[in-house]
């Protein structure tokens, strides 16, 4: 049998092919090569996904898939409704850098309302000017709004509480009781409105994109800080620069962008209030270790008739 790796973020595929020896062959497709990748899928029995696109054409190519295993939390570079009229079941990893991902959160928050990066960046260059950092206020007592209270959401709530802040989030999903110490809106709107900041948890499909646009900042109070470490379509570019631009918005943090190239993200670098991390949220060595073997071992109980641990679309 034989592995497809579409493309990958790991330093090496050694645990991959280590959880699969005398099961199947792993095989890398070469980088941005549409036709090579549409080829070696043919005849693979399971796909190990990133970032590269796995949509309807090329999940047609597939005559022997069972599994598409995605090395990540975010599903949206899989076409899961083509996946599934074929009979090829969709896994991901859901819990493998919570703790990551509400660190980095908290990072880019407590940076941009500590003034820290802006700081940095006036000292290295040879300034020494604490007016320049002014007005800074204090985290005690501040507000943030969580979009979406997953795994993620609730770990960022739990450290933000540690700081003295006010906790309240909007999750029409979710189901279990709410803690005493955090307050549940039951519109986006109100949570737009009381947030001092609002930080984004939740996946991106046609429902959420560009959830933060013109008309939901036109609702947040002027100053607010916006984060996003989940994915960079949850937000309009132009929108969100044209936000800093009218200095309606106290700054923002991002580890996601809609196109994530360097170019982009130099796009902010005018704005002293605006952070760019290049998609690092998710990343520590215990993470990358963590989230190889989860995936690795999806592709392994497919492939020997066993039921994947992380199958979204069970039935299939």
């Amino acid at each position: 049998m034989q592995v497809v790796v579409t493309d990958t973020v790991f330093p090496d595929l050694n645990i991959t092919e280590a959880i699969l020896t005398g099961v199947a062959d792993v095989r890398i497709s070469p980088p941005n090569d549409r036709a090579a990748l549409k080829e070696l899928v043919r005849n693979a029995d399971a796909i190990l996904n990133c970032y590269a696109p796995v949509d309807a054409d090329l999940i047609a190519a597939m005559q022997n898939c069972r599994i598409i295993a995605r090395s990540g939390i975010g599903t949206d570079t899989i076409d899961i409704a083509a996946a599934t009229a074929k009979g090829i079941k969709v896994t991901n990893v859901p819990d493998y850098c919570v703790h990551e991902v509400a660190d980095h959160a908290v990072a880019l928050m407590l940076s941009l309302m500590r003034g820290i990066h802006a700081g940095a960046a006036q000292t290295t260059s040879g300034g020494w000017n604490l007016d320049a950092l002014r007005p800074m206020d204090r985290i005690q007592g501040k507000m943030l709004g969580l979009v979406g209270f997953g795994k993620i959401g609730s770990a960022l709530a739990t450290r933000a509480r540690a700081f003295g802040m006010k906790v309240r989030f909007y999750d029409p999903y979710y189901s279990a009781e709410v803690p005493a110490e955090f307050h549940r809106d039951e519109t986006l709107e109100a949570t737009l409105a009381q947030s001092d900041v609002l930080s984004l948890h939740v996946p991106l499909n046609a429902s959420t994109r560009h959830l933060i646009r013109r008309e939901t900042l036109g609702l947040v109070s002027k100053g607010t800080i916006v984060i996003n470490t989940s994915r960079g379509g949850l937000i309009d570019t132009e929108a969100l620069l044209a936000a800093l631009d009218s200095k309606h918005l106290g700054g923002v943090g991002l580890d996601v962008l809609e196109v994530e190239t360097g170019r982009e993200a130099a796009r902010f670098a005018p704005y002293p209030n605006a952070i760019v991390t290049p998609h690092a949220a998710f990343y520590s060595e215990a993470a990358i270790v963590e989230l190889q073997t989860k995936c690795s071992e999806d592709i392994l109980r497919a492939l020997t008739g066993q039921e994947p641990r992380y199958w979204l679309n069970r039935g299939t």
